[in-house]
């Protein structure tokens, strides 16, 4: 039985290794942060994109993730603007995860930042999160979105490192 659980701690610590290195967060020297970033190309012009992504109505139309999204100020910001809230559900009953967030920037057409906070429900968590949203016109209404995770790298200790790596 011994030799057994030795063999599975083994294969365990090996397959903890792999997924740390093939963790897709990593760190960006020219930012000083930890990142995940994710790109795609869509068929359509800059502004439609950013308009569409900009209205939490649309999030389970684009998230895999993301049953629905309800802002929490609508009487105060407008979705989508700097200062808007809104809190992001995985499941539509509003049960187990989810999540706030706030936009901290707005940069028309070009970029959308918010922070993301009062994780709950996942198996891992951490704090001081951003995500951006950055479009470019790559030309005939074709839009290249990039989504980007961030954690900033003073915040990361080794503890932190791990969960990043491993939630990535």
């Amino acid at each position: 039985m011994k030799k057994h659980t030795s063999i599975v701690a083994i294969i365990l610590f090996c397959l903890i290794t792999v997924l740390l290195f093939l963790s897709p967060f990593k760190y960006n020297e020219n930012t000083n942060n930890y990142e995940l970033v994710q790109e795609i190309i869509i068929d359509r012009p800059v502004k439609q994109v950013f308009d569409y992504l900009g209205h939490s109505k649309h999030a389970s139309e684009w998230s895999v993730f993301v049953d629905h999204i309800t802002p929490l100020n609508p009487h105060w910001h407008q979705d989508g603007t700097v200062g808007s809230q809104r809190r992001c559900f995985k499941n539509k009953n509003e049960k187990g995860i989810f999540w706030d967030e706030t936009i901290l920037e707005v940069i028309p057409l070009q970029k959308r930042s918010l922070s993301v906070y009062n994780l709950n429900g996942f198996p891992i968590s951490t704090t001081d999160l951003v995500t951006h949203q950055q479009y470019e016109n790559i030309g005939d209404n074709m839009t290249k979105l990039k989504f980007g995770l961030i954690k900033p790298n003073k915040e990361v200790g080794i503890l932190e490192w791990l969960k990043l790596k491993m939630a990535g």
